[in-house]
């Protein structure tokens, strides 16, 4: 037995029967849901309430981190594309076409977060088009952060119902 052999028990990579995936699927959206455009929710909510001294301090915010990723973006785009690309359809291959079941859990992640950024950049040109401000913006980011909602509960479903399946199939130890 070679020491990969012994590592490789120890560690296994079957994700989805994995507490750690599970744990790292919720965290990652509900990061990714309380966080809009690096903007955090209870900002949003205290804008709401407070009006316009809050939304002020919100647009402020909104406007430094719209201009960090669009020259984020506008820098390195199209780097960041392909290399997310080349990523996204390798695990896709490794996944789901040689069965490897860490590729599967890591592109049912990263899927969804992909569609997640792109409509973050959607949301950074109407911010930058200057077409939102005050309660304009409060609305327009309240109605961003339920569509990344309704994203990540449509990943989860999705996560869980393929984990489920694999889980099935691989069947249960010891019985």
């Amino acid at each position: 037995m070679n020491g990969f052999d012994i590592i490789f028990d120890q560690i296994h990579l079957r994700s989805f029967s994995s507490l750690w995936f599970w744990l790292a699927l919720v965290g990652v959206w509900t990061l990714a849901s309380h966080r809009v455009l690096g903007v955090s929710s209870d900002m949003i909510r205290h804008a709401r309430k407070y009006g316009k001294p809050a939304e002020a301090d919100l647009e402020a915010l909104v406007q430094i981190k719209v201009a960090r990723l669009r020259r984020i973006f506008d820098e390195a785009g199209v780097v960041i594309v392909g290399l997310l690309f080349f990523l996204l359809s390798s695990l896709v291959v490794l996944g789901f076409y040689h069965g490897v079941e860490l590729a599967q859990a890591l592109t049912l992640i990263l899927v969804p977060l992909t569609w997640v950024g792109f409509l973050n950049l959607r949301l950074v040109r109407q911010v930058q088009a200057g077409n939102a401000t005050g309660a304009g913006l409060v609305r327009l980011l309240g109605r961003h952060r339920h569509k990344v909602q309704a994203i990540g509960l449509f990943s989860i479903f999705a996560t869980t119902m393929w984990g489920a399946w694999q889980n099935a199939q691989a069947g249960f130890p010891g019985f």
